[in-house]
């Protein structure tokens, strides 16, 4: 489980996320391009095509021909967690104070990014959820996004002392990293498709989703009493 950040004392302050933690990467996992084409229009003339130049598409469809400037880029596909600060959950108590409080919290993710993140990899969406569970050490969130209230009350820490108290909730996230460990560019770029319906053509082509969040319904308070 990725490690919660460490309280050591009153005047230290939560960051809003931690650092993400590297839980898998998939060397040899490749995106698919949004290709459209540039001089014809249509749902026929769209789509996924793998981003290798002459590479078979996984569904059955579309191929990229060849760049008209350059190659792949180069990335690799990473799996990572985090934890992001419920917002308004940090506090300190003395003692005597209690506190109770309804904290809402947005976890899954929407019906459109699930359709994109999956068609990337060319799988549909089942097959996505079954390559994630395979790839994480731990269950991710695919289901539709919805959001939660929960109540949380929290004791009045002994006397002579200060508690602390927060919510951190876990999010996961698939990005596709450059040897640096930063998120790759997208600009769009132009390229030669083989349409599997017509004759291969010029078409736009770019990455439609490099970084995708999944927000667990993973919540978990973290306190430490420090003496005054």
């Amino acid at each position: 489980m990725t490690p919660k950040p460490i309280i050591t004392d009153l005047e230290w302050r939560p960051p809003s996320m931690t650092d993400p933690i590297v839980q898998a990467k998939l060397p040899n996992d490749r995106l698919m391009l949004y290709a459209d084409a540039d001089s014809h229009s249509g749902d026929d003339w769209q789509g996924y095509v793998p981003d290798i130049p002459g590479a078979a598409n996984p569904t059955g469809g579309s191929t990229l021909v060849a760049y008209w400037d350059g190659g792949p880029a180069e990335y690799t596909l990473t799996l990572r967690s985090y934890w992001v600060l419920v917002p308004g959950s940090y506090m300190q108590l003395e003692p005597g104070e209690s506190f109770q409080k309804t904290y809402r919290s947005t976890h899954g993710i929407t019906e459109s990014d699930l359709q994109t993140i999956s068609a990337e990899l060319g799988l549909d969406i089942e097959g996505f959820q079954a390559k994630m569970s395979a790839s994480f050490s731990h269950e991710i969130t695919t289901s539709s996004e919805q959001q939660e209230e929960t109540m949380h009350h929290v004791d009045p820490p002994a006397e002579g002392f200060t508690r602390v108290w927060m919510l951190w909730q876990l999010v996961d996230e698939i990005v596709a990293l450059d040897k640096d460990g930063n998120i790759i560019s997208n600009p769009t770029r132009r390229g030669d498709v083989n349409w599997s319906a017509h004759a291969p053509s010029g078409a736009y082509l770019s990455y439609h989703n490099l970084h995708q969040h999944f927000p667990s319904d993973f919540i978990v308070s973290a306190s430490k009493d420090f003496p005054h």
